[in-house]
């Protein structure tokens, strides 16, 4: 075991001296987070002319965007109206996909590799992960707002979710005597709700990337990826907990530490990282047990009742509200375990 957990610790400084190299300009992908970020007034044109830049990535998301993954009436012949008619988060996620695919191509994988299996999981958790972390914004009475607002159809009626009636009272003494907190608290809850805060879209990128680790680990190390295999059938366990008792070495820490070498987003690195372990993580915690959340319900699925597994329900936060709101959001992600269209984008890479 000792030796085993040298070579883990070799394995991440290797990572760290040559992560795996992005088949695309490697300032491409930080600038396009940066463009699409909440604040940014980037247009439809500049996102596309992002992309463009790379003709692989281009041809990909064109590719995708005209298969039955999302159906559309009509032909999209350019990145400009990929953009307009997908969205330009849903275009986002479409090209880290395809640009994090080119790092590890399914050709140098090793025999056996469940690669279109894992992808499909992958989209799927991202898939639930937005509808997830929508749904806790909701209990916790916090409205979508910037780029994000785009994709909130999945989960119709969910601002019906109220904080709990008492809140939005204040005791007429304290109003009486000292009516300037009257101007301070809101613009305090405002900045409090706005931390508090999920971001849908970048859990949902989260959760396309979240298993990154599981393909660095068979690409560059088969025979230990071979290895925690065999362990996880002959002990019947997940891998994670194969992974651990191999060598000690989480494959979120894996994917994680290659997203921070590509410079992309902060949470998304975290979320990445700690997604089987979101209690030890310092930062993004809320956002992290979201995406274990939905990891979770996308191996599992709901209870035989058709409601959340205690173990996903202890995830997310709790409150009448919060209850009111997952159980309005329960008929779709219901839905969403039953869709193909998981299947379908994962067919399509």
């Amino acid at each position: 075991m000792t030796e085993r957990m040298e070579g883990a610790r070799l394995f991440l400084k290797e990572l760290a001296e040559h992560p795996p190299a992005l088949q695309c300009d490697p300032r491409l992908l930080p600038e396009l987070f940066a463009k699409t970020s909440a604040g940014s007034y980037a247009s439809s044109a500049e996102i596309a002319a992002i992309i463009g830049r790379s003709q692989a990535l281009a041809v990909k998301v064109l590719a995708v965007a005209n298969s039955a993954a999302y159906g559309l009436e009509s032909t999209v012949s350019t990145l400009e109206r990929a953009v307009v008619v997908l969205g330009m988060l849903e275009v986002r996620a479409l090209a880290t996909l395809f640009a994090v695919m080119g790092a590890v191509p399914a050709k140098k994988l090793p025999k056996g590799f469940p690669d279109k299996d894992l992808w499909e999981h992958q989209i799927l958790t991202g898939r639930l992960g937005r509808m997830l972390a929508k749904t806790v914004n909701a209990g916790l009475g916090i409205d979508h707002k910037g780029p994000e607002a785009e994709a909130t159809k999945e989960l119709p009626g969910l601002k019906s979710a109220h904080i709990a009636p008492e809140a939005a009272h204040v005791n007429p003494e304290a109003a009486h005597v000292a009516p300037e907190a009257a101007h301070v608290a809101p613009e305090a809850a405002r900045i409090d709700r706005e931390a508090a805060r999920i971001d849908p879209e970048a859990i949902y990128v989260g959760g396309i990337l979240h298993d990154l680790g599981k393909l660095i680990l068979g690409l560059l190390r088969p025979a230990d990826w071979k290895n925690i295999s065999e362990i996880c059938q002959s002990e019947s366990c997940g891998f994670s907990l194969a992974e651990d008792r191999y060598w000690g070495l989480d494959h979120g820490t894996v994917g994680g530490q290659v997203l921070k070498y590509w410079n992309l987003p902060d949470l998304l690195c975290d979320v990445v990282s700690w997604h089987h372990y979101p209690d030890l993580s310092l930062d993004h915690k809320p956002a992290i047990k979201v995406l274990a959340a939905a990891n979770l319900l996308a191996t599992n699925g709901l209870a035989e009742d058709g409601t959340l597994p205690p173990a996903v329900s202890a995830l997310l936060p709790r409150s009448a509200a919060m209850d009111s709101a997952l159980a309005a959001a329960l008929p779709h992600l219901a839905a969403t375990l039953a869709d193909k269209r998981a299947g379908l984008l994962a067919a399509q890479l």
